[in-house]
């Protein structure tokens, strides 16, 4: 998977491996090339073994809470 730069995907994925951290389209459109030519200096198995042990881990659907929760207070702020 890439990202663009958003700071809790950084911190909980990026940091580890998880996820490549684009800042900008040619780094983005690079790193998704490498990940579907599955080229590049890791070993594409083992990365998904790890991907699924942290997707199982509910870490995933710990953050997408924290993000709707943000998304519905900055809503209700609003409006």
């Amino acid at each position: 998977m890439v990202s663009t730069l958003i700071l809790g995907v950084d911190l909980v994925y990026g940091r580890c491996g998880l996820v490549k951290v684009a800042d900008t389209t040619d780094d983005f459109v690079g790193a998704a090339e490498r990940l579907v030519n599955r080229h590049g200096d890791y070993d594409y198995g083992a990365w998904l073994d790890r991907v699924d042990e942290a997707l199982v881990s509910g870490a995933w659907d710990e953050a997408w809470a924290r993000m709707m929760n943000l998304i519905d207070l900055t809503f209700k702020k609003r409006y």
